[in-house]
């Protein structure tokens, strides 16, 4: 029998699941490596490859680091690691054939030196070569090597890591771990669902969760991972399996199995139990052929009243590295706009690229304070025709250079009902509002009819 609709005590246990989720999803708890190891390495069995070998990270740039660093320096990695345990060798059994051999040697030499000499070689020295030296020679190679050269070794990012691993590293494994699951379970699900039931859970847990640990976290930390490599010049390296943020889509199959009374087959069910088990555990995980990095959770994540990222005193969210980032309402700034606000100048404002950034520094520094400190005057004043909203444009210079900066107010309302005001500069040529507003739309300006077009064309 199919369900058309949920009962009033399913939707308010709807609510409460998501909630949960959503506070499993931004967890700082430190991670449970040990389910999230348990967790993969049925994964990878599950696609019949061999047990990883598991590194943890303390956050996304860190696992950048290293991989990209192992992948670059494998040849180096594997010739450091020959050199340093043949030098490592050799100073532990000069050092013990010097003391323990040499000591031996000069007791047993004496009075009956050829025939102590021959009757003892065997016996003596023999002895001492096997036993003592052997002993010896184990305890200290093995003591140095495991505390001396394995703690160098792994210090330096554990060159001893398989010496085929990167031959064999294999791109496409989370093809295989998460695109054949989401199909399989999203077939079964559409089986046993109407269409408006699975959208109404979407549109609670896919939309609502994925929105929040989404766009609005993931994506975020995704975008400032990028700059924070691009910066440190390291190469870029992808996943598609981000942990506690992908708990937003395993909702959306866990939630009709748990209380709508949907069947799943068992091995569609464990595969859905691996992968809640991981983002219950863990943030975000990069899997290859033989090993595997997980990331820590953040320490610290801080959001607005719309669950954005957000902190007036503070990063908005830190790892336990010291990878961090500054927001503002969900827009990603630069530390001094937060932290510092008041070294936010005019000529920084005007010549931020970013109209975004912009908006917050503006905000920030005060839109009459910046017109009133470059003393700009204003040239044209026009009604936008798409939200009734007062179009403005300004005039200054600064360092004898003239610049043009229209003032427009977004016509699209925030969640909390207030309305973005944007600042943006535009030609030196333009004097007319309205025409300015239209020039910042490029696939408007061209058209003969662009006035008319953008008067009636609707912001939804």
């Amino acid at each position: 029998m199919k369900i058309e609709k949920m009962t009033e005590e399913q939707e308010g246990q709807l609510v409460e699941y998501r909630e949960e989720i959503y506070q499993k999803g931004i967890s700082c708890e430190p991670a449970d490596f040990e389910k999230a190891e348990s967790a993969i390495t049925a994964m990878y069995t599950e696609i019949e490859k061999g047990n990883p070998y598991f590194w943890h990270v303390s956050s996304p740039l860190m696992a950048c680091f290293v991989i990209s660093y192992l992948k670059n320096n494998k040849d180096n990695l594997r010739a450091n690691l020959g050199a340093s345990l043949r030098a490592n060798l050799m100073a532990n059994l000069w050092a013990n054939l010097k003391d323990n051999l040499w000591a031996n040697l000069w007791d047993n030499l004496g009075d009956n030196l050829w025939d102590n000499l021959r009757a003892n070689f065997g016996d003596n020295l023999g002895a001492n070569l096997g036993d003592n030296l052997r002993d010896n020679l184990w305890d200290n190679l093995r003591d140095n090597l495991w505390d001396n050269l394995w703690a160098n070794l792994w210090d330096n990012l554990g060159a001893n890591l398989r010496a085929n691993l990167w031959d064999n590293l294999r791109d496409n494994l989370w093809d295989n771990l998460g695109a054949n699951l989401r199909a399989n379970l999203g077939a079964n699900l559409r089986a046993n669902l109407w269409d408006n039931l699975r959208d109404n859970l979407w549109d609670n847990l896919g939309d609502n969760l994925g929105a929040n640990l989404g766009d609005n976290l993931r994506d975020n930390l995704w975008d400032n991972l990028g700059a924070s490599l691009r910066d440190n010049k390291i190469e870029y390296q992808g996943t598609d399996m981000w942990g506690q943020q992908d708990m937003y889509w395993v909702a959306f199959y866990e939630f009709p199995y748990l209380f709508l009374d949907i069947k799943y087959k068992d091995d569609e069910l464990n595969k859905l139990t691996m992968w809640k088990e991981i983002g219950m555990s863990a943030m975000w995980w990069y899997p290859f052929e033989g090993i595997c990095f997980i990331c820590d959770r953040p320490q610290e994540l801080n959001f607005d009243e719309q669950k954005r990222l957000h902190a007036e005193d503070r990063s908005a969210y830190l790892f336990r590295d010291g990878w961090n980032g500054y927001y503002w309402h969900g827009v990603s700034v630069p530390e001094y706009v937060v932290m510092r606000p008041e070294e936010i100048t005019p000529k920084k404002i005007t010549e931020e690229k970013n109209q975004e950034v912009k908006r917050v520094m503006m905000e920030r520094y005060g839109w009459h304070k910046y017109l009133d400190n470059v003393s700009a005057k204003l040239i044209d004043k026009r009604l936008d025709p798409t939200n009734g909203k007062d179009l403005l444009l300004y005039e200054f210079k600064e360092d004898d250079v003239t610049y043009k900066v229209l003032k427009v107010v977004n016509g699209t309302p925030e969640q909390n009902g207030e309305f973005k005001e944007y600042g943006l500069r535009v030609p030196t040529d333009q004097d007319n509002a309205l025409d300015a507003v239209i020039w910042t739309y490029p696939y408007i300006r061209e058209m003969e009819n662009s006035r008319e077009f953008y008067s009636n064309m609707v912001r939804t």
